[in-house]
């Protein structure tokens, strides 16, 4: 068998070589990764804190068997997604907006018996309600979210100043608190007096994150500390959102006891929300507890 000469042999080993002076191979340098793939179908985190955290995106990943795994669910969704709906409730049922939407009574949960007496209260049938809520709370004693259910509807039940320091109570148990969260703690300091604390609270919160009755509470707290400017300012924004808003449309429904539309009326007054109820609003609302100069109208 003939084998190469030495020269041909050299000749190739010039010739493969002198393929990395000529670019068939590359330095690290010069490589450019590709783009990622888009996403189709993303994982989308519905447990993030609404309103105090970035949107957190989770895509499926593979497992050590080469399984598409999903981020495992929170094990109490259902209290998230009372809080989705309290986020987006605008103008509901008098206090609606303050609160978690119920879930079935006395359902295993934690919030079952807090939920009823949320149903409860918001009938009018506040002596049940408390008692519901007290059992909520026996049960459930370091629970943020049920004690701050409990505490907007303390100064109904007649103890305006355990709701307030319910609401220092469910802040130093929670100081991230969510926009609902927020809402009743206004509604408890404002029940209790305390309308500093109360504006407080709302001057914290995004004016985006305000339901109907922070928009009230905000004007009528300004009136109670004697900042009449901004208390005319914040009607004036209410009105924006809500041009049908007066007091006796605010105060009138059956949620609220004797004792909470006194405490409201005067600082609405000073305010300057209009007292009576427009004639559509009656109509809608028969049942709407009327101011006495209203009737002869």
């Amino acid at each position: 068998m003939m084998k190469p000469s030495f020269p041909l042999a050299l000749a190739l080993a010039a010739t493969a070589l002198a393929g990395c002076a000529q670019g068939n191979l590359r330095t690290p340098g010069s490589y450019a990764a590709l783009a990622p793939p888009p996403v189709r179908n993303p994982w989308y985190d519905p447990y993030a804190p609404y309103g105090s955290s970035n949107a957190i995106w989770r895509p499926p990943v593979y497992d050590l068997l080469q399984t598409i795994v999903k981020p495992a669910p929170r094990p109490r969704p259902a209290a998230t997604e009372r809080t989705r709906h309290a986020n987006r409730t605008r103008r509901t049922p008098r206090r609606a907006a303050l609160r978690p939407c119920p879930q079935p009574p006395r359902e295993a949960s934690r919030g079952g018996y807090a939920n009823l007496a949320f149903d409860l209260a918001m009938q009018g049938n506040f002596p049940p309600s408390e008692a519901e809520f007290d059992t909520a709370l026996r049960l459930n004693p370091g629970d943020a979210e049920i004690l701050t259910q409990y505490l907007a509807w303390a100064s109904t039940f007649g103890h305006p100043e355990r709701g307030a320091e319910a609401a220092d109570r469910a802040i130093r148990l929670d100081p991230n608190y969510r926009p609902w969260q927020a809402w009743n703690f206004s509604a408890a300091y404002f029940g209790a007096g305390r309308f500093e604390d109360s504006l407080r609270i709302l001057e914290r919160l995004p004016q985006d994150n305000y339901n109907f009755y922070a928009w009230v509470m905000r004007a009528a707290s300004y009136a109670a500390v004697g900042r009449s400017a901004e208390a005319k300012a914040a009607v004036s924004d209410a009105l924006q959102h809500f041009p049908d808003l007066t007091i006796e449309g605010f105060l009138g429904t059956p949620d609220w006891s004797d004792a909470d539309r006194t405490r409201f009326i005067g600082p609405m007054r000073a305010a300057g929300f209009r007292p009576c109820a427009k004639p559509e609003t009656l109509a809608k609302n028969p049942q709407l507890v009327r101011l006495p100069e209203c009737l002869s109208k």
